[in-house]
């Protein structure tokens, strides 16, 4: 049954368990004490604002400081899981030695599967390290951290066995297409109708321009 459902790392990993960890470390996850110290949370933020200045181009979004933790968009998590919390949590002001092995093996698990060709050895890494982690989840956060989405953590690698990188199969292009659907719509009425029109005429401009584009051919070039 697990396998007939493919897990989206996005919902599950970014948007679930990556910024369930960051509420939990600066006390924002259902108003509970937090379990960094509140000079900690102010270096992570430091660290963060000093790390947007390299990011690369490829990257569209860069990080926001931790008291704008509510607005991070699922590329924010992404990044914080994938590249820059394993750089800035190092630091042993921000978390204890302990707790930043526990992070890694996150960190590192989710960079195994979504790399291009993950091989079954690197995979079976992967699952091991995930184990450990949900296992060991309890030891280090309070009482209530574990949810649906933690546990679903472990099937991850089950999905890249099957089906490949994760980074072929998640909602990261779908979600970006969100905010070309949202400037279709631009009253409460018909909001469906809307859509489709504006997907009818770009179709339609599509046909134009190819139209125009034959027309513009020399004399006995066709389309093969």
């Amino acid at each position: 049954m697990v396998s007939c459902f493919i897990l989206d790392y996005m919902h599950l990993a970014c948007l679930g368990v990556m910024k369930r960890l960051l509420s939990f470390w600066n006390g924002s996850y259902r108003k509970r004490h937090a379990q960094l110290s509140s000079c900690a949370i102010r270096l992570l933020s430091t660290k963060i604002n000093e790390v947007k200045l390299y990011v690369p181009k490829e990257f569209n979004r860069k990080l926001r400081p931790m008291a704008e933790l509510s607005y991070w968009k699922a590329a924010e998590f992404r990044m914080f899981l994938l590249y820059v919390g394993v750089a800035i949590l190092k630091d042993k002001a921000i978390m204890s030695k302990q707790t930043y092995k526990h992070f890694i093996k996150f960190s590192i698990s989710m960079r195994i599967l979504v790399s291009p060709c993950p091989t079954d050895s690197d995979i079976d890494v992967s699952r091991k390290l995930l184990k450990e982690f949900c296992m060991d989840c309890p030891k280090y956060y309070q009482d209530g951290f574990m949810s649906y989405n933690v546990h679903s953590l472990i099937h991850l690698p089950d999905d890249c066995y099957l089906f490949g990188s994760l980074e072929l199969i998640n909602c990261f292009p779908f979600e970006s297409y969100l905010g070309i659907l949202k400037q279709c719509v631009h009253s409460g009425y018909k909001p469906f109708e809307q859509v489709g029109t504006h997907a009818y005429n770009q179709n339609e401009n599509i046909v134009i321009s190819m139209k125009k584009e034959v027309l513009s051919l020399p004399p006995g070039c066709d389309f093969k």
